[in-house]
């Protein structure tokens, strides 16, 4: 998986990218490009990263701030939702 822009590109085996991973891939596809596109721990919990999910949301609606800018903004403070 890379980030060509504001594009995620997957290259797989055919069969391997199914209709529920690509669903998947499309649904967090803003988090997704951050990750790869940031220095950032990738050994998050499944919790962590609903957190950060939660809080980019917060970020999004009530700072009035583009989607990849409050995930960037939510992964680089990631920290604070663990105090």
């Amino acid at each position: 998986m890379a980030v060509i822009g504001d594009r995620l590109q997957v290259k797989a085996a055919r069969g391997i990218v199914t209709a529920d991973l690509l669903e998947g891939f499309q649904y967090h596809k803003m988090m997704l490009i951050t990750l790869l596109s940031t220095k950032v721990d990738l050994n998050l919990s499944e919790d962590s990263l609903e957190a950060i999910e939660e809080r980019a949301a917060l970020i999004e609606y009530e700072g009035g701030l583009e989607r990849i800018t409050a995930v960037q903004l939510a992964v680089m403070n990631r920290d604070a939702l663990t105090t």
